[in-house]
């Protein structure tokens, strides 16, 4: 009797879901086993462990041979971070193929060449976990200086002191390059004529010169300088702990958070100072730390909630408790500390998340603030008993700015009142003798900023009065709130239009080579046109113009009324143009790059009637001709594009939409033949509409 060939099934508990319910021995047999199909029922057939294949990786790490001992290749990469530690890049010596960090030439266009030998930070994310544990023990060995005692280093001056600190040891090392505050961070150090080369290259192969504003190689990938540039992003990735969120506070998050940096900055000064005693700032530093890596690390987003958490968990147990009646309310912590946590953390709440503070409800840091604002005033008592301001310190300059331009940035997608904001209108006069300190978001014109909260609330309401006034029945109610609101517009513009800057004598310099009390200056004037742009976009019956010599106002027409919002928006791109790459203004130019690029729309210009021979008619059209449109939003993307690369955050992309929308439904109108006799669309209903609302700084 011949023996049957046939392979005996192997029986096994870890057979289908049916087997398994009844514990019974699977054979797994395909298409079903024969345990279902004795039982004529559906065979759900069987679980296999899902093994993570590296064949179609595009990156994958070189085999390497297991390590035996970690101090050769520890002493060798000693070698390696000193031959490289110097100003110009040395060459590389010469390390086995098998423990040597891959370099990558397609990140290397633009920060350095092949042949250079630069190792990029991507290439350590892609080594072994050998490789992490040996770089780890090779930075703590040549760090002189670790994040802490850094962080010592900054807060041991006093914030007058603007020199840089000296110290025994003068070699210039990697962790005193990416903390020292006079040191631009590697990404600064890319040129930024790239810009107008991807424009260039892009323009030939775009339908539409408009898309190249949210094209992926330029603001998409904007935050690639920090991938590859950043101080040891695997490390932070592998590693969360406060040491090196303090180093990237330092190297990095100082310079977003001021428009200047230098020794007289607070965030790089005052605020760290606190820290050791009181737990909830050093947790808002924390969390500004993680909220900006979180954008190019997107796991360190975790790491910011957890922070952001503990900070306010912090400052509420930090809020008087309510004592029976005649005892004074007991309060473990002062109320400037809560004050400055509150605006730590609502200034930086989209910093990864842009749609933190996109509704009303994402505005309670604001209210808790406001509330402590009042109370830390009243403990100051900065007011005269006849009302007005008296001369403020340092530190209260610099929570009056901060509040000022946080309720800037919150009028643009919040509605409200002006009565909501009018705790800040006292500020608006500076009193006699008063030194003006720079303040990391205002600069030098704090007041200027305050009026522009105020131009935001009213463009808010123009649009909830615009909506009420379909409806028939609320006509004469609509017509009555017009003119309240047209009357709180007159006294704005007019307090804007009467703005001038303090006397130069009273102005302290800020310190900083890159950002000389100029460039202040320079963002004064640029906001205070952006107020006008506004104001005369959304109210136009207060453009008028001045004639004779008794100055008598007389209103502009519509065309006349375009032609100047549309040269207004020109100069404000004019003047951002020309502040220089490397100055911190840029940090708080995000909306007014927005308004001006809102007024740059397509428009069809009628001739108009000029006298034979004038050269009025031709200029005009000239102005607003399509290629003088087009030169102007490339600037304008120029600038936002750069922008982009310098803050690294979330909310710039926003930015770049809505600024790309607004356009495209201009361009299309005026295609279409529509727009003549209808007003221009404003970026605010676009912003409503497309629900990209965020703070925009």
């Amino acid at each position: 009797m011949e023996q049957s060939t046939e392979v005996k099934p192997v029986k096994s508990r870890h057979g289908c879901g049916a087997c398994r319910k009844k514990r019974m021995k699977c054979d797994e047999g395909k298409p079903r086993c024969r345990n279902c199909a004795y039982r004529k029922i559906d065979c759900p057939g069987y679980a296999r462990d899902l093994k993570w294949s590296t064949k179609y990786e595009r990156f994958k790490p070189a085999k390497q041979k297991p390590l035996r001992s970690l101090s050769p290749l520890q002493n060798r990469f000693q070698e390696v971070l000193h031959a490289f530690s110097g100003s110009p890049v040395a060459e590389v010596p010469s390390t086995p193929a098998e423990t040597a960090p891959q370099v990558i030439p397609e990140r290397l266009d633009g920060d350095g060449m092949i042949g250079d030998a630069v190792v990029t930070e991507e290439a350590r994310s892609c080594a072994s976990p050998e490789f992490h544990q040996v770089d780890e023990q090779v930075m703590a060995v040549c760090d002189p200086m670790s994040p802490s005692e850094t962080a010592d280093l900054y807060v041991g001056g006093s914030p007058s002191d603007s020199g840089p600190a000296t110290t025994q040891d003068q070699d210039t090392t990697h962790s005193e390059a990416c903390t020292a505050p006079d040191a631009h961070p590697p990404w600064e150090s890319r040129e930024d004529d790239d810009d107008q080369q991807h424009i260039q290259d892009e323009e030939a192969m775009a339908d539409d010169y408009e898309t190249l504003l949210t094209s992926r190689s330029d603001l998409a990938s904007g935050q690639d300088w920090l991938t590859v540039s950043s101080p040891a992003p695997c490390l932070w990735y592998e590693d969360e702990s406060s040491e090196k969120l303090m180093h990237h506070y330092f190297s990095s998050a100082c310079r977003v958070m001021s428009c200047y940096d230098s020794w007289s900055n607070p965030y790089r000064t005052t605020i760290p100072s606190l820290q050791h005693s009181s737990s909830h700032i050093k947790a808002c530093m924390m969390g500004m730390s993680a909220s900006h890596m979180a954008n190019f690390v997107h796991d360190m987003a975790i790491t910011a909630i957890k922070y952001q958490t503990k900070a306010v968990e912090e400052i509420a147990s930090s809020l008087p408790i309510q004592q029976p009646k005649g005892r004074n309310p007991i309060r473990s912590a002062s109320t400037y500390e809560m004050l400055l946590g509150a605006i730590m953390l609502g200034m930086t709440s989209a910093w990864y998340d842009p749609t933190a503070n996109a509704t009303a409800s994402g505005m309670h840091h604001l209210a808790g603030a406001r509330s402590l604002f009042q109370a830390w005033s009243a403990e100051q008592a900065i007011f005269k008993a006849n009302g007005d301001v008296d001369i403020l310190d340092r530190e209260q300059s610099f929570i009056i700015g901060s509040m000022a331009y946080w309720e800037c940035l919150s009028s643009f997608i919040a509605d409200q009142s002006l009565d909501a904001i009018a705790y800040l209108t006292p500020f608006t006069k500076i009193a006699e003798g008063q030194t003006i300190y720079p303040n990391p978001w205002t600069g030098v014109a704090t007041p200027i900023f305050i009026r522009m909260a105020q131009v935001g609330v009213l463009l808010r309401q123009r649009r909830i009065l615009d909506r009420l006034s379909c409806l028939r029945s609320t006509s004469y109610v609509s017509a009555c709130l017009a003119e309240g609101l047209q009357a709180e517009a007159k006294s704005v513009l007019a307090a804007v239009m009467a703005y001038t800057l303090p006397p130069d004598e009273s102005m302290e310099n800020t310190a900083d080579p890159s950002t000389p009390l100029q460039h202040l200056c320079d963002v004064a004037n640029i906001y205070r046109f952006t107020a006008i742009l506004e104001l005369c976009q959304a109210f136009p019956c207060l453009a008028v113009c001045t004639i004779g010599p008794t100055h008598d106002a007389l209103p502009l027409s519509k065309t006349t009324i375009n032609d100047t919002v549309y040269d207004l928006a020109s100069n404000i791109t004019s003047m951002v143009a020309a502040l220089p790459r490397d100055s911190g203004t840029f940090t708080v130019l995000c909306i007014a790059l927005i308004c001006a690029g809102g007024a740059m729309q397509s428009q069809h210009v009628p001739r108009p009637e000029a006298a034979p021979g004038s050269l009025e008619g031709e200029m005009a059209r000239l102005r607003r001709s399509r290629p003088a449109l087009k030169e102007l939003r490339i600037n304008l993307r120029e600038q936002i594009m750069h922008t982009s690369r310098r803050l690294g955050l979330a909310a710039m992309h926003r930015a770049a939409r809505l600024i790309q929308q607004v356009w495209v439904q201009s361009d299309l109108r005026v295609q279409m033949g529509g727009e003549r006799g209808k007003k221009s669309i404003h970026w605010m209903d676009v912003m409503m509409e497309m629900r990209l609302e965020t703070l925009f700084g």
